[in-house]
């Protein structure tokens, strides 16, 4: 009884099997989805292929499977070559909008503003400092906190510092992102990460300078983004001529995109 149940089974799926194959077979060479060497699948429906208009007539929406070594190119090409149609790529590996990041220029300008110190200083000074103060600093700008100062008090090598300095900048970055909502340009987000890299995250996200960034018309105390970004001048509550010169530079690399310390 059970053998013959089973013998049944198989004969009706072998049955389904070569009614449906047809069928298979048409809505593939309808709609020109091909494979590709290496693979056994077609192209299948994918919304992250979108039809563009021009000469020709827009491709259904599709995913290209690549294997073998082809480029995605050559995927496409050969797709619209088949299909006498235009697909317009895209990629669901990238995110649609990526986070700036600070250039080379801007890193090397940077680390020689803070210029490297192999030994604790003090930032409002610029001299060695033997016991933990506000303000104290090593390597390029790297603000020592007491609970740090046992690690640091006798001093780094150029590539502790190095690894330092990688360590602080990638907060400042994130900041920056995270902060401005608007569109601006390499220079400018490479200003901005300067002076946050200054200043500290905490005081550039809750600044004038962030609002007049984001919104020209921004209520502050400042009459101007420029009055907002100077006003940054004081070390420990006193105006700081080097502050003073840091902040023009800044302002320098945001509004005409020239890299050069004071």
């Amino acid at each position: 009884m059970k053998r013959n149940l089973f013998r049944q089974v198989g004969l009706l799926m072998v049955a389904l099997a070569a009614m449906l194959l047809p069928v298979h077979l048409m809505a593939s060479q309808s709609f020109g989805l091909p494979t590709y060497p290496g693979s056994a699948q077609s192209a299948i429906p994918n919304p992250f292929i979108q039809s563009a208009s021009g000469v020709l007539p827009p491709c259904p929406h599709v995913c290209l499977l690549v294997s073998n070594g082809e480029s995605a190119e050559d995927a496409i090409r050969q797709f619209e070559q088949q299909n006498h149609c235009t697909v317009q790529a895209g990629n669901t590996d990238a995110p649609s909008d990526q986070d700036m990041q600070l250039s080379q220029q801007g890193r090397d300008l940077l680390k020689s503003i803070e210029t490297l110190r192999l030994k604790p200083y003090d930032d409002q000074t610029g001299k060695d400092v033997t016991e933990w103060v506000e303000g104290a600093t090593i390597g390029y700008g790297h603000l020592i906190s007491k609970k740090e100062w046992d690690l640091y008090k006798d001093g780094i090598t150029v590539e502790q510092a190095d690894e330092l300095f990688e360590n602080d900048l990638s907060p400042f970055v994130d900041v920056v992102n995270e902060a401005i909502t608007v569109s601006v340009s390499q220079q400018q987000f490479d200003a901005l990460v300067l002076l946050a890299y200054n200043i500290g995250p905490g005081s550039f996200s809750g600044s004038s300078v962030v609002k007049l960034v984001n919104d020209p018309n921004a209520k502050t105390p400042y009459a101007s983004l420029e009055d907002a970004w100077k006003a940054w001048n004081k070390s420990q509550g006193k105006i700081n001529q080097g502050l003073i010169n840091r902040r023009a530079a800044e302002w320098k690399i945001y509004t005409d995109g020239v890299y050069e310390r004071w």
